[in-house]
């Protein structure tokens, strides 16, 4: 199962409703990471072989500095929760942590 790290800028509502369709998501908070730098947290991430949903482009290249877990880029803060929520649910449902591994994708 792929378990994801909600970056700080990742509304609750859309974490919550994550959760509510049956992804393993957690938030920065709840892995002793608030405030953390993004290397830091990519780090955690990989550790941890987890992926992480964020709207910063600085994960962008980060994530071509090193191998990772996925990253789930948000390219808009002004998205529908629903399109959000249907897209990584689709998405985790579709991909296994292999197929995950190293990329980027972009929603929506």
């Amino acid at each position: 199962m792929i378990e994801i790290l909600a970056d700080e800028h990742i509304k609750n509502s859309v974490q919550n409703s994550l959760k509510s369709k049956g992804v393993d998501i957690s938030r920065l908070q709840e892995n002793g990471l608030m405030e953390a730098e993004d290397k830091e947290i990519l780090n955690h991430a990989v550790e941890n072989e987890m992926a992480i949903l964020t709207n910063d482009s600085d994960f962008e290249t980060l994530g071509e500095s090193r191998d990772h877990f996925g990253i789930f880029m948000l390219t808009t803060q002004y998205a529908q929760k629903q399109d959000i929520v249907s897209e990584i649910v689709r998405i985790v449902d579709q991909l296994s942590k292999k197929e995950l591994q190293n990329s980027k994708i972009y929603i929506p």
